[in-house]
């Protein structure tokens, strides 16, 4: 079936997740699995927008969600190895990226997250 869309869609109201608020975590693990819920509620919401569109539902709005976010904030230089590849930043700031697929990378985030936790107590 070929739909005609209307590309001038910049009226309409965009529609988001429904988000919990930032939270802290001292637990690796804890926060890895909180970075997949949160990626598994955005693709969620975006797949069952595309299949309601794709069944013919009309296009009232418009949808976005977004990666999970990882960050963090330090006030001191912490003594760490700095030949370390990963787990450890050079100084005081605040740092943050965020994070895809983390269903891919769990092990990896789970030690990356850990270190950065216990190497800067944060």
């Amino acid at each position: 079936m070929r739909r005609e869309f209307d590309l001038s869609t910049a009226d309409l109201p965009v529609i988001t997740p429904e988000y919990d608020s930032p939270r802290l975590f001292s637990d690796a693990k804890e926060a890895v699995a909180e970075l997949r819920r949160i990626y598994d509620t955005g693709t969620g919401f975006l797949r069952q927008r595309f299949d309601a569109m794709m069944a013919g539902a009309p296009i009232t709005e418009r949808y976005r969600a977004f990666y999970p976010e990882v960050r963090f904030t330090t006030a001191s230089y912490a003594n760490v190895d700095s030949r370390l590849a990963y787990g450890h930043v050079t100084g005081p700031g605040e740092y943050f990226t965020t994070i895809t697929r983390p269903d891919l990378f769990v092990n990896y985030l789970t030690r990356q997250i850990g270190l950065l936790i216990a190497n800067h107590n944060v």
